[in-house]
């Protein structure tokens, strides 16, 4: 009985083997879309992220949200001078005047996607599965860098058609919000006092007072602060420079070093300061990690799409979305310092 088992199992396993794949021994259409698909969901939903250090520590500490029209922030603004509270002695009649504060800001959902299209000739052509494998893999690793970069692009943006991606679709990034005046969010800094960055144009040399100052005005005592430092490599070596008296300076950070910013970190003023790709030449960022995030849909967080046949194209197709956007909650928690030329 053992033995009749034995042989209809492999006859079974034989069978289905010999469907899977042809006499050449190359992949079926339907395996080799099932491996396509399987490298979009991890291989580039990971490599995306850990391609920059900046996408990373933003990946790591993003917010997931349920739907909604807009992505709403709450604020947590203390300002003692806008409600009707004080103190009083005995026998004072107290205010039962009510205040209404601006308790949100709200902002748009943006859609990103990156498409995986493998030409149904150029499998074709691929007589073997070491060669489809390669196919696919290339095609996966040049949709990942693209991603990569209009994302973040978008981190950056100022969200309109001249910067950046040059695309009114892309996110509302750090140049919409790390600004001193303006409008963001929805609320208006002539509304709202505290709702602005400070911006400081280094006009020259980088100097250690520049640096600090840039970092205090982000720093709130129990409220909020730059958690860290981006900038560009020019930028970066003249910290470098600034801090050479300094011991251990160097960042042993781990993820660093497989985001590509192995010797191109350093800690300084208790964060990281760090380079990452796309930075406008001569500027660094001070940001507050705290309250700016990478909102993204809990459902669209990197969703793939297959389809199997394309109505005018003889190819297969993987396409991965992701709809959010990032918003910041407090903008004076951010800095940044524009025109450094060394």
């Amino acid at each position: 009985m053992k033995t009749i088992l034995k042989n209809l199992f492999s006859f079974l396993y034989f069978s289905v083997a010999y469907l899977l794949k042809d006499s050449r021994g190359v992949y079926t259409f339907n395996e080799l879309q099932a491996i396509t698909h399987d490298l979009i969901k991890d291989k580039l939903t990971m490599g995306v992220f850990n391609s920059d250090y900046l996408l990373q520590r933003f990946r790591e500490r993003q917010e997931l949200e349920d739907g909604g029209d807009r992505i709403k922030c709450p604020l947590a603004i203390i300002d003692e001078t806008g409600t009707p509270g004080g103190f009083y002695s005995k026998g004072s009649a107290l205010s039962l005047q009510t205040v209404e504060h601006l308790s949100a800001s709200f902002h748009s959902w943006r859609q990103v996607e990156e498409p995986v299209v493998v030409d149904k000739l150029d499998i074709a052509k691929n007589a073997s599965k070491h060669g489809q494998l390669k196919l696919v893999a290339g095609k996966v690793q040049v949709a990942k860098g693209a991603m990569a970069q209009r994302m973040l692009k978008g981190i950056l943006s100022d969200g309109s058609a001249t910067s950046q991606n040059n695309d009114t679709d892309q996110f509302d990034g750090f140049d919409s919000f790390v600004q001193s005046s303006g409008s963001y969010g929805g609320i208006s800094s002539t509304d709202l006092s505290t709702w602005a960055a400070t911006v400081t144009a280094a006009g020259g040399v980088l100097t250690k007072a520049l640096l600090d100052a840039s970092f205090d005005a982000t720093f709130y005592a129990g409220q909020g602060g730059a958690t860290m430092g981006a900038t560009t490599v020019g930028v970066f070596t003249a910290i470098k420079g600034l801090l050479q008296g300094n011991q251990r300076t160097q960042n042993e950070i781990n993820s660093l070093s497989g985001a590509g910013n192995k010797g191109q970190s350093l800690v300084y003023n208790g964060i990281d300061y760090f380079t990452s790709q796309d930075i406008t030449a001569q500027q660094l960022y001070h940001i507050d990690e705290g309250h700016t995030k990478l909102h993204v849909h809990k459902d669209h967080n990197m969703r793939v799409q297959s389809i199997k046949d394309l109505e005018t194209v003889d190819a297969i197709l993987e396409r991965i979305f992701l709809y959010g956007n990032i918003a910041c909650s407090e903008l004076k928690y951010n800095s940044t310092l524009t025109g450094i030329t060394g």
